[in-house]
């Protein structure tokens, strides 16, 4: 299975700040920026959640891809020819 690179984005509100305050994470994977969205951490940073907008958008970076694995070594039965 292919993986994209998935930006988590965060946008929350500073007391007397005088515009919203925007960041963002970059994660290998969807599942990974999905559970850190939903960490606790956040609640500690940010504790009135009426005020911060998070979500994840998915690049269109691949992150991995899945390798070709190596052939098997022939066995000494199968060296033999063709008769």
């Amino acid at each position: 299975m292919v993986d994209f690179f998935t930006v988590l984005m965060f946008v929350y509100n500073v007391s007397g700040a005088p515009m919203q305050m925007t960041g963002s994470i970059m994660f290998q994977t969807y599942q990974e920026c999905s559970d850190a969205m939903t960490s606790d951490i956040f609640d500690m940073i940010y504790p009135d959640v009426r005020d911060t907008h998070i979500w994840c958008e998915q690049t269109d970076i691949i992150s991995k891809t899945p390798h070709p694995q190596a052939r098997p070594k022939a066995r000494p039965e199968n060296l033999a020819p063709n008769l």
